[in-house]
Parts: C-alpha cells; structure tokens; sequence
C-alpha cells in the first residue's frame, strides 16, 4: 500500500507493516482577521495529487493526526489518548450561534465518478492477535458538562438537504451491512435500544422482510428458523398431526415475534421448544389460520399475543 501523507511527520513514524509514507509538496496556510460573512478558514492543508496512470493501492492523505502512548504504565480512570481533537466554542457573552459542528467532513466531486463516499469512516486499524478492545464505537454522541438546557439531543442524524437536485438511488439514515459470513461474531445486532423508558418511534411501518415457507408432513416435525418473523406453512391438505419446533431459548432475543399462517388446516398440532414454555398456542390451526406468539425470557416462554 503506497500512503501520501502531506506535511511532515514527527515524534516517530506514522507507517504500518505494510505502509510507505511520503511528504506532499504543498501546505497552504490561511489566515483572517474577524469576518462578516461566507466562511472564515484558520487553517488549511492542501494535497494536490497528480497519477501517471489508473493506481489500486494508492492512498492520499492531506492530514495525518497521531498519538503513540510508549508509557510503562496503564491510562485508567478518565485517562485516554486522542488521535485527533476538534473544538469549536462560543465565547460571544449573550450572543446565539444557529448551529455549531465540532467536526465537519465534506466530499466533493466536480469531474469524475466517486464509486463509493463516506464522509466519515471510523475503523480498528491494528488490535494484535491476543490483545483486547473491551467496547469499540463507531461514532458516539456524549453530552458532558452540560449545566444549561439541551433542548433536543440526537445521537445520530442522516439527512438528505433541499440543496439535492440531483439522483439519489437509495437513501439509508442508518445502513447495516450483511456479516453473516464473516466468522467469530457471537452475537450480530443492527440496533440496539437498551433504555427501557426509550420506545423506538417512526412515521413509517417497520418492514419485517424475513419469511420462511415450510412444509409440515402428517405426524412430522416441522422446524422453525430462528430470527425469522414469518412463517408460512403449506402442507398441500389437510393434516392430522404435526409437531411445530419452535427455535431455543439461546437462539431467541427477549421479545422476538413470530407470526405463523396455514394454508391449510393441522387439526391436532403440538408445541415444543428447548429451554422455553410455549403458552396459549391454538390447540387447531384452520385453513388461511394465522396467529402470533412472542419469546418472554422472563419465563422463558413461547406466549401466543395474536
């Protein structure tokens, strides 16, 4: 991997196992006094970057912010290192500033074709085999010292401007890619909500596209996936007997939902689990039947709510 870096490095080096890092040629400094309109610069860092030729491994970087803790000792406590800090404040007495950005990342494309954009990218660059992150975030929103009046608080914001008078094909707030295939993740979750007096709100439905179709045989067992929201069942005719496996409590998140419809009718169904209790399930399913049962972990049971 080639990296261009602008500017020089210092207190060290910034290069990797497999990183070459080279000064740009150019770092423009801008300064104003107090401005009265467009935008203020304090200071700007300028990489121009000219390719002979198509490159895949090139890598260009206008800006590198470092720390490198060599200390003896642990950072516990409120102790931390900061790979970059960025700080805008208000010390108008008595004045009102619309709206503030700590940090601000912007893309531009004026010629070409950009394939894929991130504004902001946070990554894990390097936790060594045997070694430990406890908690990796993303991105963190944490209103510290805050005495006055948060009016509203966001801990996350995707918004799509008026300015757009272009195409946008898909427009995700908040997208979560499939890692089902990568190893080594005990548990995956795409959101996470753990503040009880906190319900999730939207203007829209939510759109639960996980189905499954099975096919229950007479006197047989019929399987059911976990982390699936509709189960449909078609045995061809009417049945007799047949076994509904619903999934293990260790596979089950606390108030998972299932719903099931028939497209025809099991006249003596059974119920079973592992390591749950179903409850009110319907001891008939009729032909177009339909019903809805939730995972408690309190119990744990299998409770029918529909």
């Amino acid at each position: 991997m080639t990296v261009v870096v602008n500017g020089s490095v210092s207190g060290g080096t910034a290069s990797g196992p497999d990183q070459t890092v080279g000064a740009g040629n150019t770092s423009t400094q801008v300064s104003t006094v107090a401005g009265t309109g467009g935008i203020d610069v304090g200071n700007t860092d300028t990489l121009p970057l000219t390719l002979a030729a198509d490159s895949a491994t090139e890598v260009a970087i206008s800006k590198v912010n470092q720390v490198q803790y060599f200390g003896v000792g642990n950072l516990t406590g409120s102790a931390h290192i900061v790979g970059s800090f960025n700080y805008a404040y208000v010390d108008a007495t008595g004045k009102t500033v619309a709206l503030a950005i700590g940090s601000e990342n912007s893309i531009g494309n004026n010629n070409g074709t950009i394939a894929r954009a991130n504004s902001s990218l946070n990554t894990i660059n390097g936790n060594a085999a045997g070694k430990t992150i406890t908690l990796w975030t993303g991105s963190t929103s944490v209103p510290t010292n805050n005495a006055g009046t948060l009016t509203k608080a966001q801990g996350f914001r995707a918004e799509v401007t008026s300015g757009n008078t272009g195409t946008i094909g898909e427009w995700s707030g908040f997208y979560n890619e499939d890692v089902s295939a990568i190893a080594g993740i005990t548990t995956r979750s795409a959101f996470v909500n753990n503040d009880p007096g906190a319900p999730n709100t939207s203007k829209t439905p939510w759109i639960d596209s996980s189905f499954s179709a099975l096919t229950p045989t007479n006197g047989g067992t019929t399987v059911v996936p976990a982390l699936t929201g509709l189960i449909v069942l078609n045995s061809g005719g009417t049945i007799a007997t047949n076994t509904i496996q619903l999934p293990a409590a260790t596979a089950m998140r606390d108030g998972q939902r299932i719903k099931f419809f028939s497209v025809e009718q099991i006249t003596t169904p059974s119920y079973t689990t592992t390591g749950a209790t179903p409850l009110g399930f319907p001891p008939t399913i009729l032909a177009n039947g339909y019903f809805e049962v939730q995972y408690a972990a309190a119990g744990p049971f299998w409770i029918r709510i529909g």
